[in-house]
């Protein structure tokens, strides 16, 4: 994940307004937020899992 945000990080402004694809006019930016957001799902899923597990050490923010 630290490699994802370093690479949002240096990402070049006029890249986020762009086109994503040739055949649509949806810009690179709409794809950034559904991989945040699909990898924000994902996340979800392993704390609740690790909490059922009972392994999941609230120190780590999620109570």
């Amino acid at each position: 994940m630290s490699d994802w945000a370093d690479a949002i990080k240096d990402c070049d402004e006029e890249k986020f307004h762009s086109a994503a694809y040739k055949e649509s006019d949806a810009p690179w930016s709409s794809v950034f937020a559904n991989i945040n957001i699909h990898n924000a799902y994902h996340i979800g899923q392993i704390v609740e899992i690790r909490k059922a597990q009972g392994v999941w050490d609230s120190k780590n923010g999620v109570n």
